[in-house]
C-alpha cells in the first residue's frame, strides 16, 4: 500500500468512529462520556500520523517538533485508550458481579469516581514516565527505515515505556477481570 492508501484507511477509522457516536443511539445504555472520550482518543492517536502526510510519511523530512509530537502521542493515546478499556471493564464487571448495585442496566456505564485511576492517574503517569525517559536519552531519531512515522529508535527499549509495553502490560488484570465476568455470565 502506498501512503495515500494507509492515510485513506485511517481516515475512514476517524469518520467511521464519529459517524458510529452520532448514528448509534446511547440513550438505553448510558456511557456517553465514554463514547466520547474513545472517539477523541482514536481521533488524537489517527490524526497524529495522518498530519504525517504533511511530509509524505518520511520521517526524515518531518520537523523534530513535529517527530517529537507525533512520538509522544501516539503512547499518550495508547495509555488514555488502555485506561478507557480498564474503566469500561470495570463498569463491566461491576455489573455482571453485583448487578444489584445498579437501578438500571444504563446505570452500569454512568460515569462513577472510581474509574479515575485507571482513567485519569495511569496515564498522566505512564505519560510522564515515557517522557521523562524519552528526553533524558533523547530517543527520538530518525532512522534508515520504511517507517511511515516518527518513533523512539534509540535506546530502542525505551519504546517499552510507551504503547509497545506499558499497555499491552496494564491490560492483563483487565483481561482477567473480563474472562472472569464473561465466564461469571455464562456459568
Amino acid at each position: 500500500m502506498g501512503v495515500d492508501s494507509n492515510s485513506l484507511i485511517i481516515s475512514t477509522g476517524i469518520i467511521s468512529c464519529w459517524t458510529t457516536l452520532v448514528i448509534v443511539p446511547g440513550r438505553k445504555y448510558g456511557g456517553l462520556w465514554g463514547r466520547i472520550l474513545y472517539c477523541l482518543y482514536i481521533t488524537w492517536l489517527d490524526g497524529a500520523f495522518c498530519l504525517g502526510m504533511i511530509w509524505h510519511m518520511d520521517p526524515h523530512r518531518m520537523p523534530r517538533r513535529f517527530c517529537i509530537f507525533q512520538t509522544l502521542s501516539f503512547s499518550f493515546a495508547s495509555f488514555a485508550l488502555t485506561g478507557w478499556a480498564a474503566s469500561f471493564t470495570i463498569a463491566t464487571s461491576f455489573a455482571v458481579f453485583r448487578p444489584q448495585s445498579f437501578d438500571n442496566a444504563r446505570a452500569a456505564l454512568t460515569w462513577h469516581i472510581r474509574y479515575i485511576p485507571t482513567l485519569i492517574v495511569f496515564p498522566l503517569l505512564a505519560a510522564g514516565l515515557y517522557t521523562a525517559f524519552v528526553f533524558k536519552l533523547n530517543a527520538i531519531k530518525p532512522v534508515a527505515s520504511d517507517d511511515l512515522h516518527c518513533d523512539v529508535t534509540d535506546p530502542l527499549w525505551v519504546r517499552l515505556l510507551g504503547y509497545g509495553g506499558i499497555s499491552p502490560l496494564v491490560s492483563i488484570p483487565f483481561l482477567a477481570l473480563s474472562a472472569l465476568s464473561a465466564f461469571r455470565l455464562y456459568r
